[in-house]
């Protein structure tokens, strides 16, 4: 998430992604590390949760996935392709 520090950006590539047919934004990671100041350091967890919580609400068609670890993030991927 290193793009949630630029915004526009992600938002950005968030539009571009909407462009497909099939299209979703895997996170290698659950929701709640998020809101985990020590995994998030030196970003505030409400400002992530705040950003999420954007991200999924102006970009409906791109479902954001929080799948836990890379190795579920494949297998997710894999399977939804």
């Amino acid at each position: 998430m290193a793009e949630a520090a630029r915004p526009q950006i992600l938002h950005q590539q968030m539009t571009d992604l909407a462009a497909f047919p099939h299209a979703a934004l895997v996170v290698e990671a659950r929701y709640a590390d998020f809101l985990v100041p020590d995994k998030v350091r030196p970003a505030s967890p409400a400002r992530l949760a705040r950003f999420l919580a954007e991200l999924a609400a102006l970009h409906p068609r791109v479902p954001l996935v929080y799948a836990g670890s890379r190795r579920l993030a494949a297998a997710w991927t894999a399977a939804f392709l």
